[in-house]
């Protein structure tokens, strides 16, 4: 068993997207990491940690750190491998504010960390998975579905923050205008409006087959009135249309008001779910 970091385009990239795409959907996030790292490494201002763990040329388990975010490990097919991700992390002297990844390998290698640095940890949220593959009629509400453009800019900074801090992600001011002002250039970003913006939602972090949806927000005062249904359906109709075969999404297990609207609009829960662990300093 052996670990060989991905430290320049293509090098056993392809491999590497053989194994995440076994579990297409749960692999998503790091499908858009991992090609953004190779093809527009300009984006992040520290270096990324990519590193996969193989066996007989089978890969075993994939890890990815864009500083200062948490760790993200892939399924990983040999425990083994979580320990020499986590000796190889502690060598390189990496700050860590925790890990993502399935519940077992997140808790596994929280252990390990703490063994080698001290460092307590603390359980965090835990994400479920959900795939896509065809729109279910929803309750007609009023309005349609609209791409943001350049003119909606300070109300999606505004609508960022306030769903960055919803779901207790730390932001600062200038990462929500970068995120803003990325989606707005890659057109990602879409409205569901009647007259005014009522509800958001996002695509990115395409894979082969599919295509992840994320940053759905609607404002308080127009909350429990059908428009994130509507957004969300809507927009994943769109996106079917465009030749995806999936679209997918995750969302916080604790909260069932999304899980009950996803699961209204057609997307299917997954066996899998990501666990959080947060590393106290």
């Amino acid at each position: 068993m052996k670990l060989k970091h991905l430290t320049q385009a293509n090098q056993d990239y392809e491999q590497t997207r053989n194994f995440l795409l076994q579990h297409e959907a749960y692999h998503s996030l790091m499908f858009g990491l991992l090609d953004t790292i190779v093809y527009s490494p300009h984006r992040f201002k520290s270096q990324p940690y990519v590193a996969m763990v193989e066996k007989n040329d089978t890969v075993l388990a994939v890890a990815l750190q864009t500083p200062p975010r948490k760790l993200l490990l892939s399924r990983v097919e040999d425990v083994q491998a979580i320990a020499l991700i986590a000796q190889d992390l502690y060598s390189r002297q990496a700050q860590l504010p925790g890990v993502m990844a399935t519940a077992s390998a997140a808790k596994a290698f929280a252990q390990h960390w703490q063994e080698l640095t001290g460092q307590p940890y603390h359980e965090g949220t835990r994400e479920r998975f959900y795939q896509l593959e065809t729109v279910q009629p929803t309750p007609v509400v009023n309005g349609h579905l609209r791409q943001a453009t350049l003119g909606d800019r300070e109300l999606l900074i505004d609508w960022c923050r306030a769903f960055m801090e919803e779901v207790s992600e730390e932001i600062v001011d200038w990462e929500a205008e970068e995120v803003v002002d990325r989606y707005l250039a890659e057109g990602s970003l879409h409205f569901w409006q009647d007259n005014i913006p009522l509800s958001l939602a996002n695509f990115y972090s395409s894979t082969p087959n599919g295509v992840r949806i994320n940053l759905v927000y609607t404002p308080p005062e127009h909350r429990r009135k059908g428009y994130a249904t509507a957004c969300v359906a809507a927009l994943s109709q769109a996106l079917l249309d465009r030749g995806y075969k999936y679209c997918f999404l995750s969302t916080d297990l604790t909260d069932p008001a999304p899980n009950h609207l996803y699961q209204a609009i057609g997307y299917q829960p997954l066996d899998d779910y990501m666990q959080h662990y947060g590393f106290d300093s």
